[in-house]
């Protein structure tokens, strides 16, 4: 695990809300992994941390992020999603394919199979 993500983490379980962890798991039906931190503070993890990756290649900011997304958490998918959206303006053509299932058009970035949106 890359330190960076080590660090990410750490600051998540420093964040997390009780509370709040309960009453998301209550929400949903399906059984999800959260630490339950709340949106605002993890979209301030996220920007504290886009200032060290910000200037790596995009392929390690696809590993790192695509390393997030296999780890399961909420709060780190939304992190990778985050960052990969604030570098779209580095994305060629070639960055991008599109998958299709039986009910939407999946966007992939990268050679990693990193879901950045749905589209309807």
């Amino acid at each position: 695990m890359s330190e960076i993500i080590k660090n990410i983490i750490k600051d998540l379980r420093q964040n997390i809300d009780i509370e709040y962890k309960r009453g998301a798991e209550n929400y949903f039906k399906e059984k999800i992994t959260i630490f339950g931190v709340r949106a605002n503070n993890t979209r301030n993890i996220a920007k504290k941390y886009f200032s060290e990756i910000k200037t790596m290649d995009k392929k390690e900011v696809f590993g790192i992020s695509e390393e997030m997304l296999k780890m399961d958490y909420n709060e780190l998918s939304m992190i990778a999603f985050n960052w990969v959206f604030n570098l779209r303006d580095r994305f060629d053509k070639n960055d991008f394919f599109c998958l299709k299932n039986g009910y939407k058009n999946i966007l992939i970035i990268g050679q990693s199979v990193m879901i950045f949106a749905l589209i309807q």
